[in-house]
């Protein structure tokens, strides 16, 4: 499944451009691309449906991002919903376990990263930090570990 001495398969090069592009456009402007995002999301949800995935494992797994949607619509947006979005894009092609363990690495380095920010740079905890690029790492980190 993670790539091992293999050539990059389709699903996670596609996986790799769509977290690339996202990261840039939540760093520079703080917000999704929703025109790519929503291509990458129909195209994931035809994959499944061709592999014959799309029940169970495929609604489990976009379910996590349903449930971050969820999250950030009850929080008034202290989770971001287009992080959501790009959650439940990304678990239209990811296992939920493959997504699960990258939101942790996720997590992980966003909280360290907040925390450096908070301590050390005496930044505001009421600033915004962009969560794609720690998926982005915790994507690569799982590809190339």
């Amino acid at each position: 499944m993670w790539l091992k001495g293999e050539i990059m398969s389709s699903v996670k090069i596609c996986m790799t451009v769509l977290l690339v592009i996202n990261t840039w456009t939540d760093i520079r402007k703080k917000e999704i691309c929703l025109p790519v995002l929503f291509i990458f999301l129909a195209g994931g949800i035809l994959w499944r449906i061709r592999q014959g995935l799309l029940w169970p494992a495929g609604i489990i797994s976009m379910g996590i991002g349903v449930f971050i949607i969820l999250i950030a619509l009850i929080s008034g947006g202290m989770v971001g919903f287009g992080d959501g979005l790009l959650i439940l894009t990304m678990g239209s092609v990811l296992g939920a376990v493959e997504l699960a363990g990258i939101l942790c690495g996720a997590l992980l380095l966003c909280g360290i990263y907040s925390g450096i920010e908070y301590l050390m740079l005496k930044k505001s905890r009421s600033e915004e930090i962009p969560f794609v690029p720690f998926l982005l790492i915790g994507y690569l980190g799982g590809i190339f570990l």
